[in-house]
């Protein structure tokens, strides 16, 4: 076999070996293709599945709570009707004051706990009165609930021989007029409520009164601070009528209203401010307490009188809902508007969902019968899924393997290219330099810490040119060995020069021995041309090249070359690599 033939079959053994591999390479990448297809498809679905579930639960979501709400009102004996007339003000209130239904409805959980008896649309008005107070007095829905309980417990046979419905709106107006008159707040009165009790209505003192006398106090005090006040002073009247000489009770031996006790201390003792008089009416009240609340209402009689005029004047909860609607702001009105078209909406669809979730859970529990009943069926559906889940995990293993070999293929490829390139010796050079500069600094200053300053420098004057020559020479030589190594550089001598070390690899395996027969440069012929089909494109590069004008003459071999200049990268990877 002469020069040219061994040359032919070497070329055509690696053109018939790269196009295979090319091929497997080609299908490799579309298998991943499609993996990667199938992973954005599936992911697709499952985003659009979950998307619509989320956004029917945001829908659905007002419409559950109010339900759930509702379901703890009607635990309590609440009949249909009742829980209608509770839900359409529920969202009636929500909308006027940008409060929420749900918390409107848990409310009226806890007052028809505390006032028992509630019929008819007495429990949506008490709570859309407790409400719209909580609005007015800046207090939380569930202070004011709780005050309501308080209330109507101290004032239960007034109540009830009112109506309820009537006397609490009138309690929510006195209540809120209280709050402007006396600076307080919802928090505050509830609070002093709480701690005076039912002492001031056990003594026949009207509900106008106690207000005024609270309100007098908290203008000074915290709620509990004023209730206990008022309680020891209603503890001590009796006993200071004798001490003091005064009657503080009617002919039917009922406590007089507080602005007469007050007006016969002040009548007797003209001023309450001697200390005197004061540790006097301390003693006969039996205490601190008691005191202190006669000396502090004592200072405006009159304005004690007309807040108990006005506040026992003042019928129905205007005054409450005027407050509240100061207190609205218009984006919270917006906001809960939208609540409740949603919970509207979704009271009308819930029945058909509720239907079709009714389905589901028979479905389920037909399917816990049938695993109980058939194991052996269950274990096999079990293994079906496993399975299932095994080839995705399989493929997706796969996809991760090809990523990782493409990763590593460019990154091995550019390592290499970056290893022997010039500029890489370059930059190894500059850095070796600056070490080298580095050295000589460290030397001059631990000569200049052993020696005179001056005779360290003249002593390393010649130190430093030699280490700065040695410096500029291997700078110098790297620069002259770049301009040698591009201006010497033959591309194709360096892959004929590849092509036989691949030949001496191919030889090594069993039954390969091509005889190269001490191959000498020798001019490409002009018939060598590539084929079509399975066949890599090395041979159609060799076709190519002969068939042009172009040539290039490396020693005694002329190479026709038409193809444009290429990196040593890139023909290296098409020899390498050559299938079509």
């Amino acid at each position: 076999m002469n020069n040219l033939q061994n040359l032919t079959f070497m070329v055509s053994l690696m053109d018939k070996v790269s196009g295979p591999a090319n091929s497997m390479m080609k299908t490799m990448d579309t298998v991943t293709n499609r993996i990667q297809s199938s992973y954005g498809k599936i992911a697709y679905g499952v985003a659009g599945v979950a998307g619509t579930g989320y956004a029917l639960n945001n829908i659905l979501e007002p419409t559950k709570q109010l339900q759930a709400a509702l379901g703890s009102t009607k635990s309590l004996g609440v009949t249909d009707d009742v829980l209608s007339k509770l839900t359409n003000t529920a969202l009636k209130f929500s909308v006027q004051y940008g409060e929420s239904a749900v918390d409107f409805v848990n409310s009226s959980y806890a007052i028809k706990g505390a006032i028992d008896g509630l019929a008819g649309d007495e429990l949506p008005r008490f709570t859309y009165a407790a409400a719209v107070l909580a609005k007015g007095t800046k207090a939380n829905v569930g202070d004011i609930t709780n005050y309501m309980g308080t209330m109507y417990g101290i004032f239960k046979d007034t109540a009830d021989m009112m109506g309820k419905s009537q006397w609490v709106e009138q309690l929510t107006g006195q209540t809120a007029l209280a709050v402007k008159m006396f600076k307080t707040d919802g928090v505050g009165i509830s609070q002093a409520f709480t701690t005076l009790g039912a002492d001031a209505t056990s003594a026949n003192v009207p509900i106008a009164e106690q207000f005024s006398v609270l309100g007098k106090l908290l203008a000074a005090m915290p709620g509990g601070e004023a209730g206990t006040k008022y309680r020891a002073f209603l503890h001590g009247v009796g006993g200071a009528q004798e001490k003091l000489g005064l009657k503080f009770t009617d002919s039917f031996g009922h406590m007089l209203p507080m602005v007469d006790i007050l007006n016969k201390i002040k009548g007797k003792f003209s001023d309450l401010g001697k200390v005197e008089t004061a540790d006097l009416i301390t003693k006969a009240f039996g205490g601190s307490d008691a005191g202190a609340l006669i000396t502090l209402l004592s200072i405006d009689i009159n304005g004690l009188n007309d807040s108990i005029t006005q506040i026992g004047n003042q019928k129905g909860m205007q005054n409450a809902i005027d407050m509240a609607k100061t207190m609205t702001m218009g984006w919270d009105q917006a906001t809960q508007g939208i609540n409740a078209l949603s919970i509207s909406f979704g009271v009308l669809l819930m029945p058909e969902i509720n239907a079709f979730f009714d389905s589901i859970n028979v479905g389920i529990q037909a399917m816990l019968r049938w695993s109980t009943l058939f194991p052996e069926l269950s274990r096999w559906l079990g293994l079906a899924a496993l399975g299932v889940f095994g080839l995705i995990a399989g493929v997706s293993l796969l996809s991760i393997v090809m990523g990782v070999a493409t990763l590593a293929s460019g990154g091995l490829a550019a390592i290499f290219a970056i290893i022997t390139s010039p500029i890489t010796l370059v930059v190894v050079a500059i850095a070796a330099a600056g070490y080298a500069l580095y050295q000589f600094i460290d030397y001059s200053r631990q000569l200049m810490s052993t020696y005179n300053v001056f005779e360290a420098i003249f002593a390393g004057w010649d130190q430093v040119q030699v280490w700065v020559g040695s410096v500029i020479d291997t700078v110098m030589g790297a620069v002259n060995g770049l301009k040698d190594w591009l201006s010497s550089f033959n591309l194709w001598e360096f892959l004929l020069s590849g092509l036989d070390a691949l030949i001496g690899k191919m030889n090594m395996i069993p039954g390969v021995n091509i005889d190269m027969g001490g191959v000498q440069p020798i001019a490409a012929p002009a018939g060598i041309s590539g084929n079509s089909g399975n066949n890599g494109g090395l041979m159609q590069k060799y076709g190519t090249m002969n068939n042009q004008n172009q040539s290039r003459s490396i020693g005694s071999v002329m190479i026709n070359n038409y193809e444009c200049k290429k990196t040593l990268a890139q023909m290296v990877d098409e020899v390498s690599m050559a299938g079509g």
